[in-house]
């Protein structure tokens, strides 16, 4: 290389560097990209005078599907031998607790972290890419040594940089309520390495922790043993508001310990749950009865609830054949309220069940319940019932709630054999398939031999004879449209046929009807 292009290079360089030096964006300011970046005249690419603005960039999407949780050991110094165990029992004893928690309601203060977190998410990423595209076209000096296409390729580097300029200065320009974000999340627990259920403990900064751990919410805190005392301290650290959000920290004796925890605990359940919480536990007779919470099904029998919105609610009780109870109650927040339901069974007239002739057997699902005429008490809601007597048909009926049947029957009588039935639809059946089988390689046969014709066409073209050759086409047509597609048509109606006898075989193979 000779001296002045080694001159050359070094200019084109210095040149490349100050223009992205003076692109560099400073803290909260708009980023701008010369068209040229110090290199030979590229073709025009920048905007003409008066045109419009770039368009502003589409929102980015909160792709996050849950919540994350993580908790993690807590360090301990000075701990006695005895004590040593708590510096991973008392996070455990916080995690299953924490546990029973489902969802995560943002209040608004945490979606407007969370939306601007999104956005810095987004930023990071445009910026790497504008990083890559600058280092792709310094490159071109390099890899590129004809002038004219150096300079058609910058111009096309330029216009992808200025295009991610804008984009860049887009986002930094959003407003957080562009953002799309929900009202609530799934809570999802996050484990530690090689499956450890808790996380390890963190050694330095908790958010540069929460952040390598990609956790929403990190959980830590510390034992320290001073004279027979043991001083605790509980932290929860939010990432995308890269703030703490609950502390605690006192001096307490051994036996103090569960009692702290409990108290601990209730505040963790309401920075996990979101908001203030209440607990609601119903048993219910008899234990067949559905449980019903502001019109949505908890349990039959009995339900918990650990965490339901403190206010008032509606709480009801149901079972088919008993009173219906509905309750007013007011969960008081942090408390738990336990009701007993007892169900009264409604005073109900039997109903006369009769058939002609009489003597059927009823059954209610496969319970036998006696012969026509028979006493029975109607259900609440639509109930099939069957009547069965040697010589007739089987006769199904519904009573109770919104049915329509009467309960008088008039019953059947087989009109053959119910054996001879069957037969004859089995014979039915046997003589469908065998058709449908001996049709099967009708259109198999016919597509063979327009195959043929087509060949000898194609030969006969070939060796000039057009007139054998437009004879051998009609032939092949004709057998085409009449031999495959007739074969195929065939074929199908007969296939229908067969499954319409095995439908009916099958019928008749049932003797209950």
């Amino acid at each position: 290389m000779t001296p002045r292009s080694i001159a050359v290079l070094l200019l084109l360089s210095l040149a490349t560097l100050s223009s992205r030096a003076q692109s560099a964006p400073a803290a909260g300011s708009a980023t701008t990209e010369p068209a040229g970046g110090g290199a030979p005249p590229a073709a025009p690419a920048s905007p003409a005078a008066g045109a419009t603005a770039p368009a502003a960039p589409a929102a980015p999407v909160d792709d996050q599907a849950n919540w994350l949780v993580g908790v993690a050991s807590f360090s301990g110094q000075g701990l006695s031998p005895d004590n040593l165990y708590l510096v991973h029992s008392v996070p455990l004893q916080l995690l299953q607790s924490l546990e029973a928690i489902q969802t995560h309601y943002f209040t608004e203060e945490e979606k407007l972290g969370y939306r601007q977190a999104v956005i810095r998410r987004a930023e990071r990423k445009q910026g790497e890419q504008l990083e890559a595209l600058r280092r792709e076209r310094d490159a071109l000096f390099f890899k590129e040594s004809d002038p004219a296409a150096l300079a058609a390729k910058r111009g096309e580097y330029d216009l992808k940089i200025r295009q991610a300029v804008d984009a860049l200065n887009g986002l930094r320009a959003m407003a957080p309520d562009a953002v799309a974000f929900p009202d609530s999340k799934g809570v999802r627990f996050a484990a530690g390495e090689r499956e450890q259920v808790l996380l390890p403990a963190p050694l330095h900064s908790p958010l540069q922790e929460a952040l390598k751990v990609s956790v929403n919410l990190l959980i830590w805190g510390r034992l320290e043993e001073v004279q027979g005392f043991l001083y605790l301290e509980v932290h929860a650290l939010d990432s995308a508001l890269q703030r703490e959000t609950f502390a605690y920290s006192d001096a307490l004796a051994r036996d103090e310990l569960p009692a702290v925890l409990g108290q601990v605990t209730q505040e963790l359940e309401r920075e996990v749950w979101g908001r203030d919480w209440a607990a609601l536990a119903v048993q219910a007779a008899p234990p067949q009865a559905s449980i019903y919470l502001d019109g949505t099904l908890v349990g039959t029998g009995r339900a918990r609830l650990d965490f339901v919105v403190p206010g008032e609610r509606e709480l009801r009780v149901e079972l088919d054949g008993y009173a219906t109870q509905i309750r007013r109650i007011n969960l008081q927040r942090y408390s738990l309220l336990e009701l007993t339901v007892e169900l009264e069974e409604l005073a109900r007239e039997p109903r006369a069940l009769s058939s002609e002739p009489a003597g059927a057997v009823v059954y209610g699902g496969s319970t036998r319940l006696g012969e026509t005429p028979l006493e029975l008490f109607e259900p609440d809601s639509p109930t099939r019932f069957l009547l069965r007597r040697e010589g007739y048909r089987d006769q199904a009926l519904y009573l109770g709630g919104a049915a329509r049947d009467r309960p008088q029957v008039a019953l059947t009588p087989e009109s053959i054999d119910v054996v001879k039935r069957q037969n004859q639809a089995r014979n039915r059946f046997y003589a469908a398939f065998g058709l449908f089988a001996l049709s099967v390689p009708l259109p198999f046969f016919s597509w063979g031999l327009v195959n043929d014709y087509v060949v000898g066409v194609q030969n006969a073209m070939a060796a000039g004879k057009a007139s054998e050759a437009e004879r051998l086409r009609q032939t092949g047509n004709m057998f085409y449209n009449y031999g495959f597609l007739g074969g195929l048509g065939l074929t199908a109606t007969l296939a229908v046929n067969m499954v319409i006898q095995l439908m009916r075989y099958i019928r008749a193979a049932d003797r209950r009807g």
